[in-house]
């Protein structure tokens, strides 16, 4: 079981889920549909969330296993291969280039015989690596992979429709973002008060697009939309912390203005996990 905490800016961080590298990858865009139904004003609240006060806990411990032994990224020829390839049963799609070589490479998601869900990429090199996503949600999960910056800083956003956990590709590995507590980095997706969504965008004070937690406000009837708070995801490696945050006035502009929409769904630039991710077959 989990222990979630909350931050000081409106993105929930919850405990750490276990990892597992099947093989050994870096390099690659976006903003996102819905994971979750559009909001339901009854719902939220706006009160602003308390600072987190202890560290995250979790019953997940990690997995093992390397074929191939890990792999190691080549600037101009990305990942060693490994020759695993995308798993069995796994559902696939295509995505961006994550290793740099210039080549597209494929996202998937697996449902393994003891009901675990694997999310991973199969670089065009031939390398495949990947991590276990731990959830309780009954609801099919889903994987976007993007450059959160733009300039090669690669992310997967991996959604049960509840929270977005935050992975990056790291060395030719798939490895959970950790918190300042250790446990991994999550984001609220509408189902607490913390935070309603998650793209890429650039907040006043960051240094360049990144990363931010999104929460929709809504007037006192809470029935129109009146801001959305940004906070900006700041990564070093695979530790993700809290950075500058700012506000984006939406009254006036409706349901169906792009700021409004985004800000609760899974996205990053033009990317949108509804569009551009993979899911479990439901």
């Amino acid at each position: 079981m989990q222990t979630t905490r909350k931050t000081r800016t409106g993105v929930l961080v919850l405990g750490a889920a276990g990892t597992l590298l099947l093989a050994g990858c870096s390099g690659g865009g976006g903003d996102g549909a819905p994971v979750v139904p559009t909001v339901t004003p009854a719902s939220r609240t706006v009160a602003a969330p308390a600072p987190s006060t202890a560290a995250a806990a979790s019953s997940t411990g990690e997995e093992t296993g390397t074929p191939g032994g890990g792999a190691t990224r080549s600037p101009s020829q990305g990942c060693t291969p490994d020759g695993t390839g995308v798993p069995a049963g796994a559902v696939s799609s295509p995505t961006i280039d994550v290793d740099g070589d210039g080549r597209p490479d494929t996202q998937w998601i697996q449902t393994d015989a003891d009901g675990r869900v694997l999310l991973g990429i199969t670089t065009a090199s031939g390398s495949t690596f990947g991590a276990r996503f731990a959830s309780g949600s009954p609801i099919a999960k889903s994987v976007l992979v993007a450059d959160a910056t733009g300039a090669g800083e690669i992310v997967a956003l991996a959604s049960d429709g509840r929270q977005a956990n935050l992975f990056v590709v790291d060395g030719c590995h798939l490895t959970p973002a950790t918190n300042a507590q250790g446990g991994q980095y999550t984001f609220d997706l509408g189902f607490g008060s913390y935070g309603t969504g998650v793209g890429c965008s650039t907040v006043a004070g960051a240094s360049g697009r990144g990363l931010v937690g999104l929460k929709l406000n809504l007037d006192p009837t809470r029935s129109t939309a009146v801001s959305v708070d940004r906070t900006a995801v700041e990564l070093d490696g695979t530790r993700a912390t809290n950075g500058p945050s700012d506000s984006v006035d939406v009254r006036g502009r409706g349901p169906a203005d792009p700021a409004v929409l985004t800000a609760q769904e899974v996205t990053c630039g033009t990317r949108t996990l509804a569009a551009d991710g993979v899911q479990q077959p439901r």
